[in-house]
């Protein structure tokens, strides 16, 4: 539920028409508009691995790609979770690097090669890591 009709279940207000469909039109093109610019962003870039910072992103990768799914297994079979609650604690940590680090370190200028890198490392690596997970949890 987005923020606008929270606030419209609550309170029983409704916005203007004329403020609320370009509150609407704005929120439905973020994402869509975040892609674009990191696609922008590879095109306009070096190849991977050519700018220079491979250990940093194969860092975060790593990270993202294998610590991240164990800590997450460790942690819910600590917890008792099984079956198919496991598989999507699992299966969501093992998720790629999301839109957003890229849209951050673009922002503030800091860390926009190790972003970009990472996310289309393990955005390339989640489909068979999540292959692999479902065969080792099911």
């Amino acid at each position: 539920m987005g923020l606008l009709t929270g606030f419209t279940t609550i309170t029983g207000w409704k916005l203007p028409v004329a403020v609320d469909q370009p509150l609407r039109l704005m929120g439905g093109a973020a994402i869509p508009l975040m892609l674009m610019s990191y696609g922008a962003a590879l095109g306009l870039s070096p190849p991977p691995g050519r700018a220079g910072q491979n250990r940093e992103v194969l860092t975060v990768s790593a990270l993202n790609l294998v610590v991240m799914p164990i800590v997450a297994w460790l942690v819910a079979t600590a917890l008792g979770l099984e079956g198919p609650v496991l598989l999507g604690v699992v299966l969501t940590a093992a998720l790629p690097t999301a839109q957003n680090i890229f849209l951050h370190a673009t922002r503030y200028r800091v860390g926009e090669t190790v972003a970009r890198e990472s996310i289309l490392i393990t955005t390339v690596c989640s489909l068979p890591l999540a292959l692999l997970v479902a065969l080792l949890l099911s």
